[in-house]
């Protein structure tokens, strides 16, 4: 997090031509692969090298020795750490000889630690599982429902044709009148 305001710093406290000086933390980044960072609270991590003007105002990025076939040079180590810093670590377990490779987890464990390996694709089954659950019988039903409705609609009645040329000059009313009669 970088705070709001900048430290205040000296002029020429970060030379731009090795370095890049940040906005809001007081910290010079030597180029990389031109320079490299002279002094005692020089640090390098991730393939940067840099230092604070706060911690180590005696340090500077100078330019980079040019590597000689007698002294290569060196790789950037991470300063920031010492092997101190890893004494809490345990450390790792010999490897085991054959045929001892009896799983002494209990079954919770297993179980536990196949969920926290695959939990990913077994959410994503479930989920799968709960849409063909809910969707397929819905889109089922509706399919035949539509099929029932389109089969038991009334059949259509027939129109006159215009080909046989004979119009009735009667109203409906009187159509229907006249089939009274009949009866």
């Amino acid at each position: 997090y970088a705070p709001a305001t900048p430290p205040e710093l000296p002029a020429g406290w970060c030379d731009t031509r090795y370095g890049t000086p940040t906005r809001t933390t007081g910290e010079c980044m030597c180029h990389q692969g031109k320079s490299v960072c002279q002094g005692p609270g020089c640090e390098a991590a991730q393939g940067f090298i840099w230092y604070a003007y706060a911690r180590c105002p005696t340090c500077r990025c100078v330019p980079k020795p040019a590597a000689t076939e007698e002294t290569p040079a060196a790789p950037l180590e991470d300063t920031r750490y010492d092997d101190d810093d890893f004494d809490d670590v345990d450390p790792p377990e010999p490897p085991s000889a054959p045929g001892d490779d009896v799983d002494d987890r209990t079954w919770g464990e297993k179980v536990y630690d196949f969920v926290d390996d695959y939990g990913h694709v077994i959410l994503a089954g479930l989920f799968v599982g709960v849409l063909l659950v809910i969707f397929v019988p819905l889109l089922v039903v509706q399919t035949l429902a539509s099929a029932k409705t389109t089969d038991s609609s009334p059949p259509e009645k027939e129109k006159p044709s215009a080909s046989s040329g004979t119009t009735s000059s009667k109203t409906p009313a009187a159509a229907v009148s006249e089939s009274d009669k009949d009866k």
